[in-house]
């Protein structure tokens, strides 16, 4: 506990003992970059925690929403945290991971009149969201109004089958797709925490190729 106290007093010392099991030379990479996080449900709470775990330095989290009970079969979310925005929940958590950790969170709605101001410091944007419009308007946002920008989304995680067809698309240069790509519909098949984190990895893994290919 004394060197644990101690290493939270410096946050170099810090960052090289927590990264010690990383990728070789990833540590200044994961510590600069800068990555947006579009919801803070399933996928957006797992990824986030994900990313907080390797060390990426400074996470952009949105989201309006207040935690619920039926939340918690798949999102990062506990008891203690019903009625809680899921934001402020959020950072909590990554918080207890790396205290050292730039979270910026914003409890609002994003919408195509301030989806590209919101993203505008972030070097890659997961779109992490329930609603099919609101998916295709954040990609179709970003894309067409940044050309230095990354976008990681996802798609098709309803119910409970692994499809061979899951995995990570890529459509062009700078959109990632994640997920089976199904049509399932999450009303009526249902959607659950191994897929929806599976998924959530994935955006991750992305995210970190990225990083230590030095996209950005």
């Amino acid at each position: 506990m004394d060197n644990l106290n101690e290493l939270l007093k410096d946050k170099d010392k810090f960052y090289y003992e927590i990264s010690k099991r990383n990728s070789p030379n990833s540590l200044n990479l994961f510590k600069n970059a800068k990555v947006g996080i579009a919801g803070a449900g399933g996928v957006g709470s797992n990824l986030a925690l994900n990313l907080a775990r390797v060390g990426v330095g400074n996470l952009h989290i949105i989201d309006f929403d207040r935690v619920e009970l039926v939340n918690l079969n798949r999102q990062n979310f506990f008891l203690k945290d019903i009625g809680k925005s899921k934001v402020d929940a959020l950072k909590e958590y990554i918080l207890a991971i790396n205290p050292f950790i730039n979270v910026v969170c914003e409890n609002i709605k994003i919408t195509s009149k301030n989806a590209c101001e919101i993203f505008k410091k972030d070097d890659i944007v997961c779109e992490a969201f329930d609603d099919e419009t609101a998916k295709s308007m954040l990609v179709d946002e970003i894309l067409s109004s940044y050309n230095d920008k990354f976008v990681v989304a996802t798609s098709g995680l309803a119910g409970h089958t692994i499809r061979d067809e899951f995995g990570v698309k890529s459509f062009g240069s700078r959109l990632f797709v994640c997920g089976d790509f199904s049509n399932d519909d999450i009303y009526e098949y249902g959607v659950m925490s191994p897929k929806v984190c599976m998924c959530a990895a994935l955006c991750a893994n992305v995210v970190i190729n990225l990083i230590l290919k030095g996209k950005i």
